[in-house]
């Protein structure tokens, strides 16, 4: 696990909103700077890696094993969808529109 700064801004400042373990694994902060949400720390995976050196011919080729890997890894991401599920439920009974960015293989849709 590595303690990261915004993907937004840069901010080194957050405050903390849920601990791990209550909306998800990973403990979720808030950008005092701009007010992005994101897990922090987070483990630093091969998802950082494949990102900074993003081939897209590699990808294609590969592409079984890729999205193999993928969906294993987001599944166990969603392990606590049904606590996540009645959070959302609980917080906002009267429902509506909820748009979700990085999504991935939405699991949690």
């Amino acid at each position: 696990m590595e303690t990261s700064s915004c993907n937004l801004c840069g901010s080194k400042d957050y405050s903390i909103l849920f601990e791990a373990g209550i909306a998800q694994i990973s403990r979720i902060v808030k950008c005092v700077g701009c007010g992005l949400l994101y897990a922090n720390p987070r483990a630093r995976g091969a998802d950082v890696d494949l990102i900074k050196d993003y081939d897209a011919n590699w990808v294609y080729e590969h592409r079984e094993t890729t999205n193999k890997w993928r969906s294993e890894k987001e599944s166990l991401q969603v392990r606590d969808y049904d606590s996540t599920k009645r959070f959302l439920a609980e917080k906002f009974p009267r429902r509506g529109t909820l748009v979700e960015i990085g999504c991935g293989l939405g699991y949690l849709l």
